[in-house]
């Protein structure tokens, strides 16, 4: 009988969790990465290559949504880590959003050497120098953002932006985003892109519905 009413209890608070979650579907406005035809000279090594200039076609214009404020989530970071590949001398994805605490994965898929460092306040780190095939890793335990790049090749550059809560997207090429099981509530949706001052606006998510955005 005890194993009965446990399995009972467990059922409604799923139910209830289902019901008082809601969905948050939206549309932001990007902007261009990056100006056409600008040298990326952010970091020069001692064995760094020539600066390239990167054409607005090669610039991924994305943004990350993601929201502050409303109930506290204790989620946990994902067991599976996250990667940001170094291939064809460019860091993939350029833009990746995590939660605090996530481990991520810096894989190098190049026939040459890279050292992946950074120097933001939120993570200092420097791995060195290594080869194709090998990979180190990275814990991301203070929210912020990270400005990621190759000691050996100046015109490599990525962002890591470390969340709070588990709620964030990253916008796709036509700007449209959806953040679903988001708990009821009034929070703030924030949009990040590079280059461009952030944005914000109010937002309620409903119970059991969901609601639309549109970013501009």
């Amino acid at each position: 009988m005890m194993r009965n009413c446990f399995i009972t209890i467990l059922l409604l608070l799923l139910q209830t969790a289902h019901i008082t979650a809601g969905t948050i579907v939206g549309e932001v406005a990007l902007t261009p990465a990056r100006p056409a035809n600008t040298a990326i000279n952010r970091y020069t090594g001692r064995d760094a290559v020539a600066n390239k200039n990167i054409d607005t076609d090669d610039a991924v214009a994305t943004a990350v949504v993601y929201l502050t404020g409303g109930p506290i989530s204790s989620a946990v970071p994902p067991n599976e880590h996250p990667q940001m590949v170094q291939k064809d001398q460019s860091f993939v994805p350029e833009i990746l959003p995590i939660l605090v605490g996530t481990t991520v994965d810096f894989p190098n898929l190049d026939p040459v050497f890279h050292n992946v460092f950074s120097y933001s306040k939120a993570k200092k780190f420097d791995l060195g120098r290594y080869p194709k095939g090998h990979s180190k890793s990275v814990t991301f335990d203070t929210p912020g953002l990270v400005k990621v790049f190759c000691e050996i090749h100046s015109s490599m550059r990525a962002h890591i932006l470390v969340l709070e809560q588990p709620f964030f997207a990253l916008a796709s090429e036509d700007g449209s985003f959806r953040i679903p099981n988001v708990p009821a509530g009034n929070y703030t949706l924030n949009v990040w892109q590079e280059n461009v001052p952030e944005k914000q606006v109010n937002i309620t998510v409903p119970a059991s519905d969901s609601v639309s955005v549109r970013v501009d």
